[in-house]
């Protein structure tokens, strides 16, 4: 679960997923990308955990 954890992140990060997004006429989906510092943040999230992404505690 780890592998395909990082891989959507790693897509994320490169390429942008669709998201949707509150607008004035209701809500829009839009592609977006996370930046660097999300991207090494939830990096290093995933790092601690085990992998089913459980803390190792």
């Amino acid at each position: 679960m780890k592998a395909q954890a990082k891989a959507v992140l790693n897509r994320f990060h490169k390429e942008g997923l669709y998201v949707a997004k509150k607008n004035a006429m209701g809500f829009e989906i839009v592609k977006e990308k996370i930046t660097d510092e999300q991207f090494s943040y939830m990096n290093s999230v995933f790092e601690r955990g085990n992998e089913d992404g459980f803390s190792p505690e």
